[in-house]
């Protein structure tokens, strides 16, 4: 039986040979999302251990649902959009306000949206980064869902308005008022952070 390197292959391309039951490039799909889906959760639920069980969840459905796929558009774009639905649904069965560790902001390993000090080696600039970066999870835990789930998939995720509007099925216009608004909320509950920062 000749060996496929599925690596080689595109997602659209995967998605077929999943189609057809070929579990190794199933393997090979969730290599390639499963952290920056972990990540996402994270930052959605406020909590790694919730959002690694999520991401478990998502792959199943991707791979039980795997013929809904509409392979007009970006494979990335339906795998966000099944879990934002499952995260905000999450939420609603959890309306209880989660509370995030330090260790589970340093296990979940993104500080994308905290670059707001140098990164350097020393010990002291370690602890502000993460300092840092917990207090941009927790005020992103604080925000309504709506205005938290853009600013993940656009300022976190790097997504385009339009790939935001595609993943939660609403008008880009929609998104980019979400947008101005989320980021305002945020500045506002990090001001005295930032105030700390420039002394």
């Amino acid at each position: 039986m000749k060996h496929i390197d599925y690596k080689n292959y595109s997602d659209k391309e995967l998605i077929t040979f999943i189609s057809n039951k070929e579990n190794a490039a199933f393997v090979e799909i969730m290599s390639r999302y499963k952290e920056r889906i972990i990540n996402f959760l994270y930052r959605y639920v406020g909590d790694y251990d919730d959002a690694y069980d999520l991401s478990q969840e998502v792959f199943v459905k991707v791979y039980l649902n795997v013929s809904q796929f509409n392979a007009e558009h970006k494979f990335a774009t339906w795998l966000f959009a099944i879990a934002a639905n499952l995260a905000r649904d999450f939420l609603k069965k959890n309306s209880k306000q989660t509370i995030t560790s330090l260790e589970n902001f340093e296990e979940a390993g993104d500080y994308n949206l905290t670059e707001l000090i140098d990164s350097a080696d020393s010990p002291e600039v370690k602890y502000d980064k993460n300092y840092v970066s917990l207090q941009v999870q927790k005020a992103l835990n604080s925000l309504q869902p709506h205005y938290r789930e853009v600013l993940i998939l656009k300022e976190i995720q790097q997504y385009t308005f339009d790939e935001v509007a595609e993943i939660l099925s609403i008008e880009v216009g929609t998104v980019k008022s979400r947008v101005f608004r989320g980021k305002a909320l945020l500045k506002e509950k990090l001001k005295n952070l930032i105030i700390d920062l420039d002394k």
